[in-house]
């Protein structure tokens, strides 16, 4: 974590401690890094509701962590089976949406004690999530992917929206 202010290193955390036998992750990991694929950050998003960070790494784990103290893990969430390129919290902080390098969404809720559970899955997108972002009002979620296919999903149908950003329906 950085000041935005005086661009100085405020905290940092650990992302694996596990020293990992396999030798590559996800295409961009270079042979030469400093640190294995799973040690390496590829999205994060923060949580100031529940004073989470996630973190997802090159090899497809996703860890809930303290906001206070990056090192301390709430929960691992695993459904995603490759690494994932982004995650963003709903606006009201009440769900999570990860998008993976396995072409699919997954939308984790949280209770107002902060657990996750797993909500949906969205399966629409014919190459890997590059960008994701929800409605002002946490009920839609926009994806892009590799293919640059665009596609709207319904958070409370649990399905894809072919209307996409019009408001007829």
């Amino acid at each position: 974590m950085f000041d935005a202010d005086t661009h100085e290193l405020i905290r940092s955390g650990t992302i694996s401690k596990n020293v990992s036998k396999k030798k590559e992750g996800d295409a961009t990991t270079a042979k030469g890094d400093k640190y294995p694929p799973n040690k390496q950050g590829r999205a994060v998003a923060v949580s100031l509701k529940h004073q989470h960070l996630v973190v997802c790494s090159n090899f497809g784990k996703t860890s809930i962590r303290s906001l206070v103290d990056f090192d301390k893990k709430i929960i691992s969430l695993k459904n995603a089976k490759e690494w994932s390129q982004c995650a963003a919290y709903s606006p009201d902080e009440t769900m999570l949406a990860i998008g993976s390098h396995d072409c699919h969404v997954y939308i984790y809720k949280i209770d107002d004690e902060g657990k996750y559970s797993f909500y949906c899955q969205f399966k629409g997108s014919t190459s890997f999530i590059t960008a994701l972002d929800w409605s002002a009002d946490s009920k839609f979620i926009r994806t892009n992917d590799g293919a640059h296919e665009l596609l709207f999903y319904s958070i409370e149908d649990k399905s894809q929206d072919t209307h996409g950003s019009t408001t007829e329906r």
